[in-house]
Order: structure tokens, then sequence, then C-alpha cells
């Protein structure tokens, strides 16, 4: 049963992502959010066969729901279209409910880090603000300042996320336990392409930086990130 869910958990996004550029908004809307639904299925099929850790489990699970519920709102958005008075109210709530997915991994690593230093939280919040602070240099332009807020608080999470990953990634390949390495593993790249993904779409969003070969490298790293993450027990 694991082995055809990560088979389908693989061939359903590329079809996707395959498919995207000849279906309408609706139909889009659908696949992306039928490939989370099935990607979050198979989290819980990876957590009965391996009888993994419940806390871990559940806040990994609820994490892949919320990331369901921002693809549905932020392709809602696509569907409303940019003149529907909802519009960026959907898209900042989108980005919200994305950023408390952020959050839960974020908590879901450091309850499970062992003796962490404290003062090294410096590290991501430093990325956090040179993102931001670059990101005019870079073309980046919010319509109205609360997404431009929603943002700083955006590349916050990003940047504790890939700090907190790769600082528990550490400590589990340093556990030498053979399922360990292969949590360690998942673990790291889920949230490096997690990171790259979301860096990537605020160019999308924000930068004007529209075109087939960015939308399939967001998409393809967005889902190798929430496969891993699920796979990661």
């Amino acid at each position: 049963m694991l082995y055809l869910f990560c088979a389908i958990s693989f061939v359903m996004p590329t079809l996707f992502i395959i498919r995207r550029q000849s279906v309408d908004d609706n139909q889009t809307l659908f696949l992306k959010c039928l490939s989370t639904f099935i990607i979050a299925f198979l989290s819980i099929i990876n957590m009965y066969t391996f009888n993994g850790e419940l806390s871990y489990f559940s806040m990994t699970l609820s994490g892949l729901v919320l990331c369901l519920l921002g693809d549905f709102l932020l392709g809602y958005c696509h569907v409303i279209g940019k003149s529907h008075k909802s519009y960026n109210i959907i898209r900042a709530v989108g980005m919200m409910t994305f950023m408390t997915a952020h959050v839960l991994f974020i908590v879901n690593y450091g309850i499970h880090i062992d003796n962490f230093v404290w003062y090294y939280i410096f590290i991501p919040i430093s990325m956090g603000i040179i993102m931001f602070a670059l990101s005019p240099v870079a073309g980046i332009k919010w319509p109205h300042p609360s997404l431009a807020i929603i943002s700083l608080l955006y590349m916050f999470a990003i940047s504790f996320m890939i700090f907190f990953g790769i600082y528990y990634t550490i400590q589990l390949f340093n556990s030498a336990i053979d399922r360990s390495i292969f949590k360690a593993c998942m673990v790291l790249i889920g949230s490096i392409s997690f990171f790259i993904s979301d860096f990537v779409l605020c160019f999308m969003y924000f930068g004007g930086k529209k075109g087939t070969p960015i939308s399939v490298f967001n998409l393809t790293t967005y889902y190798l990130s929430l496969i891993c993450l699920a796979l990661a027990f």
C-alpha cells in the first residue's frame, strides 16, 4: 500500500504539472488540490506502516492539510480573477495559511531537537530581514501594504523552516540509526525544496516573473517538498 501511494504521489503531481497549461483554472484548482490531498494521505499510510511518533505525525499532517487549504485559496484566486473585490483578501488568507503550515513544521522540528542553542535563531531572523530588504532591488513590489507585512512574516517563516530543518537533519544524522538517516534525508530535501519553491513563488506573484519554465520549477520543488515531508517518519 505504501509503495502504491508513493507512486501515485509522484505520478499525480507530474500529470498535473504537464496538463496545467492545457486546462482551465477550475480544472487546475481541482488537480492541484487532488495532488496535495494524495500526498497528505501518503503521510497517513507512512505513519501506520512504520508506527511513527504520533505527535510528529499529527503536526506533519496538520501542516500538509494547511498546504491543501492554501492551494485551494490561492488557486481560487485564479478562478475569480484579479478584478474580483475579494481577490486580495483571499490571496492574503492563502498566504497566511501557508505561513501557518510553515510554523507547524518549524515547531515540529523544534520540539524534537535536543539541546538547541537558542542564540542561533539570529541566523534565520537575519535571513528574513535581508531577503525582505533586498526584495525591491530584485523587482518585487506589493500591491497593498498588508501584503508587504504578510510577505515579511512569510520570509521569516521560510527562513526558520530551512534553518530548523537543517538543524534537525544534523541531529538525525548524528543518531546513526538507519531509519533516522532516511528521515534526515527527507527532512533536508523537503525543507530546502519548500524554501526554494516559496522563494520562486514570491517572484511569480510580486515580481512579475511569469512563464511556463518558472511555473514548472516552482510546482516541482513544491510537490517534492511535500512528498519528502510526508515520508519523513
